[in-house]
């Protein structure tokens, strides 16, 4: 693991992207709040070192972390990397925690959508966002 300052951006504008080739998620920071974008998966963890989602964002105004997975279509793999990150950032994530899913295929579901939804917040004490990409959100 290496030191999440080498791995983070700090954008100082109205609206900043986090994306890889499958799926994007848009945020837009109308109020210019100090944020922290890191890069997680290939730069504060390498491929020796598991799954992993794929961003953090941390916004110090608001008290709260977004754990951001950019997927294709399996929402339950999605799920595993938020869970095993948050788990092992625990002391990085500010007190609120919201994770974000942005997915560019149809999503494979055995259980619902609200069903996941649920689980992550009675089991992760987190707030979950499945959309399809690219998904826009304001902090």
């Amino acid at each position: 693991m290496r030191p999440l300052e080498e791995c983070t951006e700090r954008p100082a504008v109205t609206e900043f992207l986090v994306e890889d080739v499958e799926s994007q998620v848009i945020f837009r920071n109308p109020n210019g709040h100090a944020v922290e974008k890191v890069k997680v998966d290939d730069c504060v963890f390498g491929p020796g070192d598991g799954k992993r989602c794929d961003y953090l964002v941390n916004v110090h105004f608001t008290d709260k972390s977004y754990l951001i997975e950019l997927k294709g279509s399996d929402i339950y793999a999605a799920y595993e990397q938020l869970r095993q990150t948050q788990a092992i950032l625990a002391a990085y994530l500010k007190r609120k925690r919201l994770w974000i899913i942005s997915h560019s295929g149809i999503p494979h579901y055995t259980t619902s959508k609200e069903e996941i939804i649920e689980q992550a917040r009675i089991d992760e004490k987190t707030h979950l966002i499945i959309k399809r990409s690219p998904y826009t959100h304001t902090l």
